[in-house]
């Protein structure tokens, strides 16, 4: 067994199959003096619902960062389906924390949300009418195809995360990452974005969500990896304890 490796419980018949694979990574952030995550060993299966908790600072986002190139590797490597992140770029579709985006920028809510389409697109082709097709018909499913045109900024809290799931929808990834997604949102955009992760999970889409308060998920995630201090800490299934416990140990790598 390989000292800090953490494996989720596989979906049924997916033990072999790995969506992400983290392996001995370190990151750490340019203008930092420490690692911000360090030696993390995981392996998510195709399908997973992962919950990463901890507190502020214990390193949640930046694996997710990590995990799509944001934060440098000084040690390590992490795999999505195998291959790395440069090649798998289509198949990951990231969310930041609703704070780290300009929401003063001058684009409108449907625009924000084509931009997910870039992905695919390319340098030299412009979106077409499929993609603005979309881009509408995932704001309807969140509830904002009233507030199409309306700039960015103009948007509540509840409705920019929405909006960033939407963009993420119509990217088509099969890797989904949640940095805090109710944080500072409302009851209507909370139940939104709940329904909208049971359908992918139903889908079998694979979602690792960043959140320092469990209860907030409202879905019964498949596993909940516990960061502190820039490591993982603990790996928990049902009833999520802080300890794997002897039921997990068949699927450490």
């Amino acid at each position: 067994m390989i000292a800090g490796q953490h494996p989720l419980v596989p979906i049924a018949g997916s033990q072999d199959i790995s969506a992400i694979h983290l392996r001995g990574v370190t990151a750490q952030y340019p203008a930092s003096s420490a690692p911000a995550l360090s030696d993390a060993n995981l392996t998510v299966p195709v399908g997973s619902l992962v919950a990463l908790v901890g507190a502020n600072g214990a390193g949640k986002s930046t694996l997710l960062k990590a995990i799509v190139g944001l934060v440098p590797l000084q040690a390590g490597e992490i795999l999505v389906h195998g291959q790395p992140f440069s090649s798998q770029r289509r198949r990951v579709a990231y969310l930041p924390q609703i704070g780290e985006l300009d929401w003063h920028f001058p684009v409108s809510l449907h625009r924000l949300v084509v931009t997910g389409r870039y992905v695919h697109l390319g340098w030299l082709r412009r979106p077409g009418r499929r993609d603005a097709e979309m881009a509408s018909a995932a704001l309807a499913r969140l509830g904002l195809d009233d507030l199409m045109g309306r700039q960015i900024g103009q948007l509540s809290g509840g409705q920019r995360q929405r909006a960033l799931l939407a963009r993420a929808m119509v990217q088509q990834a099969d890797v989904l990452l949640l940095d805090e997604p109710f944080t500072a949102v409302d009851a209507e955009s909370r139940s939104v974005l709940i329904e909208v992760l049971r359908e992918l999970r139903r889908q079998e889409v694979t979602v690792l969500v960043a959140t320092h308060d469990l209860e907030s998920l409202s879905v019964d995630p498949t596993a909940v990896v516990h960061l502190r201090d820039g490591r993982i800490d603990g790996l928990g299934g049902p009833p999520y304890d802080a300890d794997p416990g002897p039921v997990l140990e068949p699927w450490i790598a």
